[in-house]
């Protein structure tokens, strides 16, 4: 690959370090390149690998928000909206993905885990320029088995809502095809209620007949239960973890799970934020999503990571954005971003604490930019 251009940004962040002013040899497809001897030009900005969003849901469309702030009150504002959710008329639904996946793109997201209702949007991502994985969400707490379509992984979408026998038999395949899978858990104290045959979920499910008859209320937290299916795993990526208490986070870091968090959608919906802190004392590897535009004012993932970094400003800048680069591709599955991926360029901070103050930095893929007007070009 010819090097084309050198570039001198205030900071490159490689997914893992800070490398302060250095000098990027960058190839005309926008990935790093040799670049000695090339004019050097200063670029005000901070370049870093395309952003990784671990967890949204494309399909979903934006609800009202409710009166009532509660996970329940929000399903409900979901479950009226119809569409891809419910399986009705999913093109309706689709076009507006197809909108919101090249605003991704176009906002710096190189990669990202979609929840799919209908399992149709993988090609939606490829058409927008970004790689990542359809995870197909199946729901039947009374169903044990679901056919699996092509150009999707298979997974389920919560304790409450799926099937014991599904969720026990996609953990073990995922880990031995050396594949992530995932699953809402511990979203809200409902979610442990229901395992114990307490609280709402009961009565919801048989009003939507559902049997309920076959099913064993194990009387575990949503972390034991998983580990009891045999499905807590490096493979297993946990969406959210909101109720998650310190017992049940030691078992994730001894299972060497991932935790996905969304703190912009938990803070809408419940009001709570997950132990994050807890969660890196622990070495668990976290990583972000922005989860659907029903909970989350955009799918932006430099502001979810930004909402991170105020909610807890005792986290480093850069372990923050490990959380939704390198760190969060590597366990998308054999697809990984690192340096040989297209490079973006966040125009106009100058530190990693001004990247995540929560302004709206315009972004470019370093691929666009112009080569015809340098900023400042020098030997």
């Amino acid at each position: 690959m010819t090097a084309v251009r050198a570039i001198r940004p205030h900071w490159y962040f490689d997914g893992s370090e800070a490398h302060k002013a250095p000098v990027l040899g960058m190839g005309a497809d926008g990935r790093l390149a040799p670049g000695e001897g090339l004019p050097v030009e200063d670029v005000d900005g901070i370049v870093l690998p395309g952003l990784v969003n671990c967890h949204t849901h494309l399909e979903v469309a934006p609800v009202a928000r409710p009166a009532e702030r509660g996970f329940l009150p929000w399903l409900k504002g979901l479950q009226a909206a119809g569409g891809a959710y419910t399986g009705v008329d999913p093109e309706k639904f689709l076009a507006p993905a197809r909108d919101r996946a090249r605003a991704m793109h176009a906002a710096g997201t190189g990669m990202l885990g979609d929840i799919s209702n209908t399992g149709m949007t993988y090609a939606i991502i490829r058409e927008a320029g970004m790689q990542g994985v359809c995870f197909h969400e199946r729901v039947g707490i009374d169903q044990p088995h679901h056919p699996v379509l092509a150009d999707t992984v298979p997974v389920p979408h919560a304790v409450y809502s799926t099937h014991p026998d599904w969720i026990a038999s996609t953990g073990r395949e995922a880990l031995a095809r050396g594949l992530p899978w995932t699953i809402h858990l511990d979203e809200d104290p409902a979610e442990a209620e229901f395992l114990r045959g307490e609280g709402p979920w009961p009565g919801i499910l048989r009003a939507f007949g559902r049997n309920l008859s076959g099913f064993h209320f194990p009387g575990l937290s949503p972390v034991a239960y998983l580990d009891a299916l045999g499905a807590l795993t490096p493979a297993a990526r946990l969406v959210h973890c909101v109720c998650t208490g310190p017992e049940d986070l030691d078992r994730i870091a001894n299972a060497s799970a991932t935790v996905c968090v969304c703190v912009r959608s938990n803070r809408w919906i419940t009001g709570q934020l997950p132990d994050v802190v807890g969660m890196l004392q622990r070495g668990i590897v976290v990583v972000v999503g922005t989860d659907s535009l029903a909970s989350s004012p955009d799918l932006d993932v430099l502001a979810e990571l930004a909402a991170l970094h105020r909610a807890f400003p005792s986290i480093p800048p850069g372990i923050v954005l490990s959380m939704g680069t390198n760190q969060a591709a590597l366990e998308v599955g054999p697809i990984a971003i690192a340096p040989t991926h297209p490079l973006l360029l966040v125009e106009g901070p100058r530190t990693l604490d001004d990247l995540l103050d929560g302004t709206v930095w315009p972004r470019r893929w370093l691929a666009d930019l112009d080569p015809s007007h340098p900023v400042e070009a020098h030997r």
